[in-house]
Parts: structure tokens; C-alpha cells; sequence
């Protein structure tokens, strides 16, 4: 099963009828989904992905900013620090404040309003590298701790949308 990393991915699921998104509303989608960038304490950099859930909030996952100095959450070119950080360490989730974040809030779906084989996009900054996109199918929805999470199908290293 995929790791959380896909969570900036799952918050956005972008269930279409027949077939996944099309390319101007991923686009549009994507403005919700940054980039994250923590310098390690022991050197090194985490990369990872975030969704804009709140104004001056994001959602991420705590290993990308486990033992990290700092936290920024980047878009377009702009770089904000990470103020607070919330975690819930059994989900791998952390909600991060990012005062002054410039970021459309995502629309959020209910992942129980999903059927297995249902086509999706999922978009983020998978690797390292710039936004991706990848399309894929609903495989699984297991049921832990009173809520869905979503298997899917998709290549984490889909493509790029530049």
C-alpha cells in the first residue's frame, strides 16, 4: 500500500466520473499543494508535499518534517516559515501554521464517497522534484481507527506540471 506520503495526494483526490482530472483542473488544483523543505538536524534536506487546509495551515506528513531545524513551506517561488507544528504521529500527519500563507484552501472530498476502480489524479512534489501529477484508480478502501484510507494505483512519479 502506498505510504501517507500520498496524503497531499488523498486530500485532493480528484475523483471525475469516467476519468481522471483534466489537465486545466489539475492545474488549478495544484495551487493548494506546496512543496515542503526541512533541513535535517543531521544534515540533508526532507522534501515532501502539503495541502492548504485553512488559511496559514497546511497538512503534511510528520516523517517529512520528523528532525528537522526549520520548516518551510514553499509556492511559486515564495518561501514561508512554519510556525507551529500539531502532529498525530500514529497517521504520520502534522499540521503545520504558516503565518501569512498565500494559497488557495483545497477543496476537500470524503474518502467513504469513493467506490474501488474509481479513477483519480493525485498531484505532489513526489522525489524532489517539481509538482507531479499521476492518474490512477481506487483499489482498496480499508477501513482503521473509524475512518477510510484510500490504496491507490497511481505512479508516484507521474507527470510533470510545468
Amino acid at each position: 500500500m502506498k505510504s501517507l506520503l500520498l496524503l497531499a495526494s488523498a486530500l485532493l483526490l480528484c475523483p471525475a466520473a469516467d476519468a481522471a482530472l483534466e489537465r486545466a483542473e489539475l492545474i488549478d488544483l495544484a495551487a493548494s499543494v506546496l512543496r515542503i523543505e526541512a533541513p535535517r538536524t543531521s544534515g540533508g534536506y526532507s522534501i515532501g508535499s502539503a495541502v492548504a487546509v485553512s488559511k496559514d495551515q497546511v497538512i503534511t506528513n510528520c516523517h517529512v518534517t520528523r528532525r528537522a531545524k526549520a520548516i518551510h513551506v514553499l509556492r511559486g517561488g515564495v518561501r514561508w516559515p512554519a510556525s507551529a507544528q500539531v502532529a498525530n504521529a500514529e497517521r504520520d500527519l502534522c499540521l503545520l501554521t504558516v503565518p501569512g500563507l498565500v494559497a488557495p484552501v483545497a477543496r476537500l472530498g470524503q474518502a467513504g464517497s469513493l467506490a474501488i476502480g474509481q479513477m483519480l489524479s493525485a498531484l505532489g512534489y513526489t522525489g524532489g522534484l517539481g509538482i507531479q501529477s499521476s492518474d490512477g484508480e481506487v483499489i482498496e478502501l480499508h477501513r482503521h481507527d473509524g475512518a477510510h484510507v484510500i490504496q491507490v494505483s497511481n505512479n508516484p512519479y507521474g507527470e510533470t506540471l510545468a
